[in-house]
């Protein structure tokens, strides 16, 4: 894993096997009907499904490429890759590993989910050490999972993370929006309180809201929450 040059996002690259073989992983661990009265599991399945699809799309050749890996530059084999958001691989690693905490998971699973935390690690480091040790407690699951709303928290959060500018300064922020996942705290009961009341003013569920952000001014309009 690489962050990009603003490290607004991390790039996820491996081999066709090694993407396909975590798509894999990943898919044992959620749309499973007989798990579906687990407290959050629904909206797990959307932070999932949406890792998933990016995941499927980097294996099938569909995002980025290259010849060599950034880490082993003298391999010269096929490397594919996909750009995810900070958020939203952290909220699907805390899916993930909260779905394997009720699901029986063999050595391969787990050494598979271990490195994709090594590598995500790697990478916050690699970008800003001190932006990182903030930032890679949330690997550890402070991320409240068996929230009902995760999926809509995601999608609040990550366009709070995306409307700043960029760069490690903003890098170093990211921990600071990502207080509003952990349960009992002032922020997270602020986010939900909001996503409760533009769903009253919509009405329907939060879980049946639909984010608009096709570009900055929409981006700006629907996610009007501020969580200072």
């Amino acid at each position: 894993m690489t962050a990009n040059r603003k490290g607004k996002t991390v790039g996820l690259w491996g081999t066709h096997d090694d993407l396909k073989c975590l798509h894999q992983t990943v898919s044992e661990f959620w749309n499973d009907p007989s798990k579906s009265g687990n407290k959050g599991y629904e909206s797990r399945n959307d932070v999932l499904a949406n890792f998933s699809f990016l995941v499927r799309k980097a294996y099938e050749r569909c995002r980025k490429k290259r010849k060599c890996s950034h880490y082993y530059p003298l391999d010269e084999q096929e490397y594919l890759g996909v750009e995810i958001s900070w958020v939203q691989i952290l909220f699907a690693l805390s899916a993930l590993k909260e779905n394997i905490s009720f699901q029986a998971s063999d050595k391969f699973q787990t050494a598979t989910i271990l490195q994709l935390e090594y590598w995500l690690e790697r990478a916050m480091h690699d970008y800003d050490d001190k932006g990182a040790k903030g930032l890679s407690t949330f690997i550890s699951r402070r991320i409240y999972s068996a929230n009902e709303y995760l999926f809509k928290y995601m999608e609040v959060i990550d366009a709070q993370w995306m409307n700043l500018k960029g760069g490690k300064k903003h890098f170093r922020e990211l921990p600071n929006l990502l207080i509003q996942t952990i349960v009992l705290t002032d922020e997270y009961e602020q986010l939900k309180e909001w996503l409760e009341a533009r769903a009253e003013q919509c009405g329907c569920r939060v879980e049946e809201m639909r984010f608009v952000y096709d570009d900055q001014d929409d981006k700006q309009s629907e996610f009007d929450f501020n969580p200072n």
